[in-house]
């Protein structure tokens, strides 16, 4: 269906140019006959009727070019947030996780990360956000203290989420994840006066979330803080003795919230 339209489009356009050649070559000609004041009077006659013609096509082609890539754009946008990767793309740099599990997992950070923000918790902020991102949230919300003002978000419900990226980078992984997902935001004063958004209708919006997670490091400890033995032998963190991990573990965290475009 998409290829069709994209056929037709193309039809259009070409023939809108290839009618414009012969207008102008056909003005052209009535030109080069012209010989006296009668006959000069009837040609500029007719060439201003064809200029008028050439204008014409030539503003009807132009916005079927713009409508042409508009509808490119639309189309472009529509894959873009409809694409997302396989669970084998993901196990090879996240054995452990399914897109399932994965996509539940970052959806609770990204909530932790909308309430911390509307409660002015900034330790949470600290905790869930990659310090720039913090920093930026801290700054918005200090503003919005000085106003007087409590920006509320809640009752969240997930559309769509998708998975289209992950890497990993000297240990360090980062995530880049559509989200599609509708809540209640809106902003009062110190009186509960609306200032702005909207108690009851929820907002409709489309991020593109960039998730981050440091490289997990090895604790240098030389006995076991659970049963005390000896980890001179221990492989990837784990105690020989009784299996406790001694890595330092890492979670995911948000670096990045913008719009999808």
């Amino acid at each position: 269906m998409k290829n069709k339209w994209v056929l037709y489009l193309s039809i259009v356009i070409v023939a809108f140019f290839g009618l414009m050649i012969p207008v102008k070559a056909e003005s052209k000609l009535v030109t080069d006959y012209e010989r006296d004041s009668s006959s000069y009077l009837q040609n500029n006659e007719v060439v201003t009727s064809g200029e008028i013609t050439i204008f014409i096509l030539e503003l009807i082609a132009f916005h079927g070019v713009i409508a042409f890539m508009v509808y490119l754009a639309i189309i472009k946008t529509r894959e873009k947030k409809q694409y997302e990767i396989s669970e084998a793309e993901l196990q090879k740099v996240l054995p452990d996780y399914t897109l399932d599990k994965l996509k539940e997992e970052l959806y609770h950070q990204y909530i932790c990360v909308q309430n911390a923000y509307s409660s002015y918790q900034y330790d949470q902020l600290d905790q869930y956000c990659h310090p720039i991102l913090s920093k930026e949230y801290k700054a918005e919300l200090s503003y919005l203290h000085e106003k007087h003002g409590t920006n509320v978000m809640n009752d969240f419900e997930l559309l769509d989420m998708k998975i289209q990226d992950v890497s990993k980078e000297n240990g360090n992984i980062t995530i880049s994840v559509y989200l599609k997902n509708k809540y209640i935001d809106y902003t009062v004063d110190d009186t509960n006066t609306l200032l702005r958004g909207d108690y009851q209708n929820k907002i409709l919006v489309e991020y593109k979330l960039v998730f981050y997670k440091k490289k997990e490091m090895v604790r240098a400890m030389k006995f076991c803080p659970k049963c005390g033995g000896d980890l001179s032998e221990a492989k990837n963190g784990e105690c020989p003795s009784c299996g406790h991990h001694t890595v330092k573990k890492t979670k995911f965290i948000l670096k990045e919230k913008g719009a999808f475009v």
